[in-house]
C-alpha cells in the first residue's frame, strides 16, 4: 500500500482553546486501497498510560464525506464529528454522533456532547484540519488527473476546489482551478514542467471570458475572497502510470479497519 504523508493541524471545538491535556494528532496518510485517508489521535489513559486511536477521512465518499470516522485500537468504528467541510459544521461547537449497535448513526442526548475514548481520561476535544491537497487520480475517460484542494474560511469553514491537469495534452498545459461551491473554472497555474515555469515566481492566471489573463500575485498565489489566506502551491505533480509503484501490503497499516456506515443519499442519474 502506497501512503502519502500529510500535516494534521487540529482545530479546537469545544467552546475554548484546546487544553494542555488534549490529545495531538500525527500527520494524514492515504489509503490507497480503501480510498480514503487516516491519522493517529494520541490520548492520555484514565490509568496514566498513552493510546491512541484512528481517524479516517473520506473525502471523495459521497455516503461518508463531510465527517471524521473514530476506531479503537481492535478496529471498531465507534464515533464520528462533523467536519470543516460539512455544511452542519460550526465552528464554535462540535458535532458528535455515535454508531449505535453497530448498525447506524445516532446523536448523543447532550448539543456539543464531546466523548472520550472507553479508555481515556480527557473528552476529544478537538479534531484534525483535512489534507491541503488530496492524492492525484486518473480519469481514463476524460485523460485528465484530478486532486481535491480545502482551505479555510474567514467564517471558520473550509471549502473545497478540484485542481485538473492534463498530462497529454500540450495546449492545456497547467494545473487548473475548478471552484466547487460555484460549478466553475477560475484559476490556471503553470505547472513544473512548461517551459516558463519558475519555482520562485510562480505564473498564475485567471479566467476572463474564454481567456486566460495573467495576474501577478503575492508569493504564495491568489487570495480567494472568502479565504484566511493565499491559495498554496499545487502540489507535484502526479506520476505516470509506469512510475507509479504496484501497492503493496505495509504491516502495521490500517487497512484492516471496516468501512463504516454510510448516510443514504439519493445520486441523481
Amino acid at each position: 500500500m502506497r501512503t502519502i504523508a500529510y500535516l494534521a493541524v487540529a482545530t479546537a471545538l469545544c467552546g475554548w482553546a484546546a487544553p494542555a491535556h488534549a490529545g495531538d494528532y500525527s500527520g494524514w496518510s492515504y489509503d490507497q486501497q480503501h480510498n480514503r485517508y487516516h491519522c493517529s489521535y494520541d490520548y492520555k489513559t484514565k490509568d496514566g498510560g498513552d493510546n491512541h486511536q484512528t481517524v479516517l477521512y473520506y473525502p471523495e465518499d459521497k455516503g461518508r464525506q463531510g465527517y471524521y470516522y473514530w476506531a479503537n485500537s481492535k478496529d471498531q468504528i465507534w464515533a464520528r464529528c462533523v467536519m470543516q467541510t460539512n455544511t452542519d459544521y460550526t465552528p464554535k461547537q462540535m458535532n458528535w454522533q455515535y454508531l449505535d449497535k453497530g448498525e447506524k448513526w445516532a446523536e448523543y442526548s447532550t448539543p456539543g456532547y464531546c466523548p472520550a475514548p472507553k479508555d481515556g481520561k480527557y473528552a476529544i476535544e478537538k479534531i484534525p484540519t483535512p489534507p491541503a491537497y488530496t492524492a492525484w487520480k486518473y480519469d481514463e475517460g476524460k485523460e485528465r488527473d484530478y486532486c481535491t484542494y480545502t482551505y479555510g474560511c474567514k467564517d471558520g469553514h473550509y471549502k473545497t476546489q478540484t485542481v485538473l491537469y492534463y498530462p497529454t495534452n500540450s495546449k492545456r498545459q497547467g494545473c487548473y482551478y475548478w471552484a466547487d461551491d460555484k460549478g466553475k473554472l477560475w484559476g490556471r497555474c503553470l505547472s513544473q514542467n512548461h517551459k516558463e515555469y519558475d519555482p520562485k515566481a510562480e505564473k498564475w492566471y485567471n479566467l476572463e471570458g474564454d481567456k486566460w489573463q495573467e495576474t501577478p500575485q503575492p508569493k504564495g498565489g491568489p487570495v480567494l475572497p472568502e479565504a484566511t489566506g493565499p491559495l498554496l502551491t499545487p502540489p507535484p505533480l502526479p506520476k505516470s502510470p509506469e512510475e507509479v509503484p504496484q501497492a503493496k501490503e505495509v504491516p502495521g497499516v490500517v487497512s484492516a479497519i471496516p468501512d463504516p456506515p454510510a448516510d443514504k443519499i439519493s445520486t441523481p442519474e
